[in-house]
């Protein structure tokens, strides 16, 4: 397939380059598979606001609670936490979960909103 016909070198650059292009299709087009082989994605946005959604859907809290916290994620400071989770995909969304219902218990026994929690989490209190 790649070389016949030609020298060792000449078949070893195809392969070369059709492993670029599969590369870059998975990487474009097939974002779940990109995070799991490749840890990174052309869609990271859409895979951190998937994580986010699914988080706060599957904790429980009650709807006020859950859209506090939703609003705070998407503004700009809470994009900036949710970076400062880490670049690495991998296990993202088990961490916002945690994040979320540790929020949620927060906001609940009344120590203070979304923000006054997030703020402390990265102040490190």
């Amino acid at each position: 397939m790649f070389g016949s016909g030609k020298s060792f070198l000449g078949g070893l650059i195809g392969l070369f380059f059709f492993s670029i292009a599969v590369f870059f299709l998975i990487y474009f087009f097939v974002p779940e598979i990109s995070v799991k082989f490749f840890g990174i994605t052309a869609n990271t946005g859409e895979i951190v606001d998937g994580a986010v959604a699914e988080a706060i859907e599957s904790s429980g809290l009650p709807d006020e609670i859950s859209g506090e916290i939703g609003s705070y994620l998407s503004s700009e400071e809470g994009q900036a936490l949710i970076s400062d989770l880490g670049e690495n995909l991998d296990g993202l969304s088990d961490r916002i979960s945690t994040l979320v219902s540790e929020a949620g218990t927060y906001i609940a026994s009344g120590k203070g909103s979304a923000s006054d929690y997030f703020q402390s989490e990265e102040e490190g209190v």
